[in-house]
């Protein structure tokens, strides 16, 4: 079976052939209109497209051009791992596993029994001891609806350390517990999460500047929007936006337990500074 190398170049042949029968005919004005038709015949399917013999395969090679993404780096600057020393203490850890569950049911009787009676609720004077407590945070009225659930569950899933060496004390959010000293509660914050996404601009369409893996970076206001979008900057430096539910202050709510006479207590709520 021919090629199609042999088929072009048969083509070939073909023109040259009849390049010479029109230079023996030369003298012929029909003749010579005849030679520069068959030319152009000739000429365009060796130019234009390949040869294709019957019964014969043509196999046409495609080129497709990929492009490389860069990968996406991590931010620098320095971090503030998540820690979390409950299984350190079974007792504690099991009292935890159980005040979570209360806190998913809304139990008021189980959270008020354990409750400190001098449980802190503010640096002020209103919600500090049970019966201000629970009316601070709307729990004699309306305890479905109170705010208490959603942070109190919040803070007890971040982790938290113990703060004594007989493990009888337990304070949480770690974020709180473990936030060093030579940054400004105020002016910087935790990333609480890994591969957290800090963009160019506050939506989700912008470029991806680097991924925040648990950083403590500053922020430009001291109020932090959960629900939006936040400028911050990391230690080393580098700027960008990301939303308020991967980012936490150490001076937002925290908590501290106490085991008294066998019971687990619960001996301020609170937050600010």
């Amino acid at each position: 079976m021919p090629s199609t190398k042999q088929s072009i170049s048969n083509k070939k042949a073909s023109f040259r052939a009849c390049i010479e029968w029109g230079i023996t005919m030369r003298n012929s004005l029909f003749k010579r209109l005849l030679l520069s038709i068959l030319v152009i015949v000739l000429a365009l399917p060796i130019a234009a497209c390949p040869s294709i013999t019957p019964g014969s395969t043509t196999t046409t090679t495609s080129t497709t051009s990929t492009t490389t993404q860069p990968a996406i780096q991590a931010c620098g600057g320095e971090k503030l791992p998540a820690v979390d020393e409950a299984a350190e203490n079974p007792d504690f850890k099991e009292f935890r596993d159980q005040l979570l569950a209360a806190v998913r049911r809304k139990d008021v009787d189980f959270l008020k029994e354990h409750l400190d009676e001098n449980i802190r609720g503010s640096f002020g004077s209103e919600g500090n001891g049970i019966d201000s407590f629970m009316q601070m945070w709307g729990l004699t009225t309306d305890p479905e609806k109170s705010k208490l659930w959603l942070e109190l569950g919040e803070v007890m899933r971040l982790g938290g350390t113990f703060t004594d060496q007989t493990k009888t004390e337990f304070t949480a959010p770690y974020v709180y517990s473990n936030w060093p000293e030579k940054y400004d509660a105020f002016t910087y914050a935790a990333i609480i999460a890994n591969n957290v996404n800090l963009r160019s601009a506050p939506n989700t369409n912008s470029s991806v500047v680097c991924r925040l893996n648990h950083n403590i970076v500053k922020l430009t206001s001291p109020a932090i929007n959960k629900s939006g979008w936040n400028q911050v900057q990391t230690t080393s430096g580098t700027s960008g936006y990301i939303l308020g539910t991967y980012v936490r202050s150490s001076v937002d709510y925290r908590a501290r337990f106490k085991k008294e006479d066998d019971v687990w207590k619960m001996v301020f709520f609170i937050a600010g500074d």
